[in-house]
C-alpha cells in the first residue's frame, strides 16, 4: 500500500559497494511483487526521501567492503541513525 511519502508500506533499502547487496535487494523486491505485494526499492543514500514517522516494514540489505567497511552509499544513513541527538521515538512507528 502506498503511503503519503510516495513509498510502499514495504521498503527494501540497500547499501552496496560492488552491487551484490543491490542485486539481492532487487530480487527480494521482485519476490514481493510476484506475490502481489508491491514494495519500494531504495538505495540508502536516498533515505531522506523516507518519512520515518510512517509505519512500514523495512528490509535492509547491506554488504561490507574492504575490511568490513560500510559501503559509500550507506555511510550517511548509518551516521544519521547512530546520532545520539535523534529523538528516542524516531523509529517508533517501525
Amino acid at each position: 500500500k502506498m503511503l503519503t511519502d510516495g513509498l510502499e508500506d514495504v521498503l527494501v533499502l540497500f547499501g552496496s559497494q560492488t552491487g551484490n547487496a543491490e542485486a539481492i535487494a532487487l530480487r527480494i523486491s521482485a519476490d514481493f511483487a510476484t506475490r502481489g505485494k508491491p514494495s519500494s526499492l531504495l538505495c540508502m543514500k536516498d533515505f531522506e526521501k523516507i518519512d520515518l514517522s510512517l509505519p512500514r516494514t523495512l528490509i535492509c540489505i547491506v554488504s561490507t567492503t574492504g575490511s568490513g567497511d560500510t559501503p559509500e552509499n550507506a555511510c550517511k544513513f548509518f551516521r544519521t541513525m547512530k546520532k545520539r541527538t535523534q529523538p528516542p521515538a524516531m523509529l517508533g512507528a517501525w
